[in-house]
């Protein structure tokens, strides 16, 4: 019987919809954001769902303002899951004025 492990799964929802939402924001966007947290951090986007921050940080110099458009993308393509009380706090990370890495 395979054991049903709710963070790995939430996880698993957070990097495709990061994933999602930057491949629609531009085809380039994905190959850009990953090459910057892996060169400004040493991480990959699976690390960015205990880690928000690297990816806000990312998004807000690569994009400016236009962060908040992938942000927005990002919850739509959580649909229903936005309310799950990890996803939701990843979600609040990403979406806060605070820049908690300077």
């Amino acid at each position: 019987m395979v054991e049903y492990d709710d963070d790995k799964m939430q996880k698993a929802l957070v990097i495709l919809a990061i994933e999602e939402a930057l491949i629609e924001f531009n085809n380039a966007s994905y190959e850009i954001v990953v090459n910057k947290l892996l060169s400004d951090f040493g991480c990959y986007i699976s690390d960015c769902y205990k880690n928000p921050a690297y990816l806000k940080k990312t998004l807000v110099i690569l994009y400016g303002d236009a962060h908040n458009d992938i942000v927005q993308s990002i919850k739509q393509h959580l649909g229903e899951y936005v309310t799950r009380k990890d996803i939701s706090k990843f979600l609040h990370k990403l979406a806060s004025n605070k820049h908690d890495i300077e």
